[in-house]
């Protein structure tokens, strides 16, 4: 839920609604953390979701928001096929917001219009004893 805090197979989720109104986070530099990511929270369709890859799964990749394949994506960027299922994706719908750790899509970036904004930090919880 947002906001809120989710723990899934070892990775920690911690989500943060702002609002980008002229007094609060207009004049803040958008961090351009690999780990941590602001969406425009008002171009989110449906209820969002950290997993894996599925068929059909797809990135907006310019700012004309064209559609490219979350494989093609995964081909052009040299990503090896046997690291591919183990990618965090945080998804609405088939529509990839964000791999985690390398692109977020165009389609859910942060604009001069935004409204809301939604703060995503992602980490690896490391176990006990390890």
């Amino acid at each position: 839920s947002i906001p809120g805090f989710l723990r899934e197979e070892g990775l920690a989720v911690r989500t943060e609604l702002l609002d980008a109104g002229p007094e609060s986070v207009k004049n803040e530099r958008i961090p351009e953390k690999k780990y941590t990511k602001w969406l425009d929270y008002d171009t989110i369709n449906d209820t969002i979701k950290l997993r894996r890859r599925l068929p059909g799964d797809y990135l907006l990749i310019n700012p004309g928001c064209r559609r490219k394949k979350l494989k093609q994506y995964f081909i052009d960027e040299k990503i090896p096929r046997a690291d591919r299922d183990r990618i965090w994706l945080l998804a609405d719908g088939s529509h990839i917001l964000w791999v985690v750790g390398y692109r977020l899509s165009e389609g859910c970036k942060v604009r001069a219009g935004t409204k809301r904004i939604l703060k995503i930090q992602v980490w690896e919880e490391k176990e006990a004893g390890r």
